[in-house]
């Protein structure tokens, strides 16, 4: 987390779209990554690509961003904040020990954050700078902050979905495939990875295309796709 001095630093991964207008011109220190950018007020417009990730420090909690079209979103909350009202519902949460990954597939996204220190209650409605959030959200996103607080950190990963790269625990995943591994437990023995994270990550692997899933004698066995051998 940034120093409270310089503000919070918001991280923000996009897909699918050339336009994405940020909370305020209240921002800093602002770069993109993935695609060259043109800046007017506080529009970002991509140039030659419709995925970046786009990084700002800012001294507002209240954050709200919009496109023209759905945009395929993943908001990084930093440790020391926590979300305090969300809309919409967020397609997916993830917990790492960097802080929280909230994705979503919607024009328009309004989060409002509180530094952390107050025992969360998810069961009372919030009226925050004229947002009410719905009862329903307030008591999913609550009920997923409770739960993954009580998972075993080496349980908790960061899975960012809608992005197409492999971060580093895939391509552990798939060298050991390459190496030889065939099934879950396999993978699980050379990588030292949680068979939970290890699961998903093969999951994640087949989606992507990279490798198959096939089943044989009734065990499940994991195969790199020929074209990724090379």
């Amino acid at each position: 987390m940034a120093l409270a001095s310089a503000g919070v630093q918001v991280t923000l991964h996009v897909n699918g779209v050339h336009l994405v207008v940020l909370p305020t011109q209240d921002f800093r220190n602002l770069t993109v990554t993935g695609s060259e950018f043109k800046l007017s007020g506080n529009e970002v417009i991509l140039l030659n690509s419709t995925s970046a990730t786009i990084t700002y420090f800012t001294t507002g909690l209240s954050l709200n961003f919009s496109s023209p079209t759905p945009m395929n979103m993943t908001l990084l909350i930093p440790s020391g904040y926590e979300p305090y009202s969300v809309f919409p519902e967020p397609a997916s949460v993830y917990f790492h020990s960097g802080g929280i990954y909230m994705s979503f597939y919607t024009p328009n996204v309004t989060v409002i954050l509180r530094p952390l220190g107050q025992q969360y209650n998810p069961y009372v409605p919030l009226l925050i700078a004229g947002l009410t959030a719905s009862s329903g959200t307030t008591v999913y996103l609550g009920f997923l902050l409770m739960r993954q607080r009580r998972r075993p950190k080496e349980e908790v990963e960061t899975e960012i979905l809608g992005e197409d790269e492999l971060d580093p625990r895939d391509r552990q995943v798939l060298k050991a495939l390459m190496e030889g591994a065939t099934t879950l437990s396999d993978v699980v023995k050379m990588t030292s990875l949680p068979k939970t994270t290890a699961y998903r990550r093969l999951k994640r692997l087949t989606k992507m295309g990279y490798i198959e899933e096939v089943r044989k004698e009734g065990k499940v066995i994991y195969q790199v796709k020929r074209n990724e051998r090379k």
